[in-house]
């Protein structure tokens, strides 16, 4: 929301262009709330998850700089990033707003990023292009604990680049099906597997291609199949996350509960949504 109405893109009724965001007042302003809850919404829509560019390190400084160069009146980009832990889960999603690139030294650049948990404060991105690597140390809120985003070719982590156009407008549904379309007519169409908990989930197709974590860091094999992470102030490090297979395709769905039968933080939930219908398992 920061970076739509720094590039002008969208007004926020009752606010000056002239006030400091994270200054503003929630109680004073009611409107802002609601304009929080949209936006962090639009993450979910099918044209920012199709314009989404999931890319390395270096694609990422390259990209961005290009970026740099049009002017934020042009296009503004959103990056997020999670990180993989020891058994290739995604935690901690987390959005950031860049806006400048510096270069450090041979192979190292410094992608300085907008960090709405701490506003007031130059926070930065490590880039190196020869080992294509970058690094982040960052926390899901500001009173929690920091920890280190990090990604590269031995976990599979991307940066997820996604254009701040692609919220606006009317977003079109992602599974909805035609108005005379069966659950089970399944061609074209998108299957949408969503949770968050305490849970490791992983979908494998017929060929044995698969979609989630595995001792290698995360994987994204299924022709056609996506993941997308929930970047936002969540305050959990079990943040939503959502998969993307083709919905005509045979997949099978595992998850596995990683409690520790304490019955503390243990909640989770999963939903499938099919083309035309839905099952959902909490």
């Amino acid at each position: 929301l920061s970076q739509l109405a720094y590039a002008g893109m969208v007004e926020l009724p009752g606010i000056s262009s002239g006030d400091e965001a994270f200054l503003l007042d929630r109680e004073e302003h009611p409107e802002l709330d609601m304009e929080l809850s949209y936006w962090f919404g639009t993450q979910f829509a099918g044209s920012v998850g199709a314009q989404t560019v999931q890319a390395s390190a270096t694609e990422a400084a390259v990209m961005l700089s290009q970026a740099f160069a049009s002017g934020v009146q042009d296009e503004s980009w959103r990056i997020g990033l999670v990180r993989i832990d020891e058994r290739g889960n995604m935690k901690g999603g987390h959005a950031l707003l860049p806006y400048a690139l510096e270069k450090e030294a041979e192979e190292m650049y410094r992608l300085l990023v907008y960090d709405s948990n701490h506003p007031a404060e130059e926070r930065s991105i490590l880039i190196n292009t020869e080992a294509d690597t970058w690094e982040y140390v960052a926390s899901t809120n500001p009173d929690e604990e920091e920890a280190v985003y990090r990604g590269g070719p031995d976990n599979g982590n991307p940066l997820y680049l996604a254009p701040a156009s692609a919220r606006l407008g009317t977003l079109p549904c992602r599974f909805c099906a035609a108005p005379d379309q069966k659950a089970d007519d399944a061609g074209g169409q998108t299957r949408v597997i969503h949770y968050y908990g305490s849970l490791e989930v992983s979908v494998t197709d017929a060929e044995g291609n698969r979609l989630g974590p595995s001792e290698d860091g995360f994987r994204s094999e299924i022709p056609g199949g996506a993941v997308r992470p929930t970047f936002g102030n969540l305050y959990r490090d079990d943040s939503p996350i959502v998969f993307e297979v083709p919905g005509d395709a045979e997949v099978r769905v595992e998850a596995t509960g990683t409690g520790d039968g304490s019955g503390t933080d243990e909640a989770f939930s999963i939903s499938v949504f099919l083309p035309g219908g839905s099952f959902a398992a909490a």
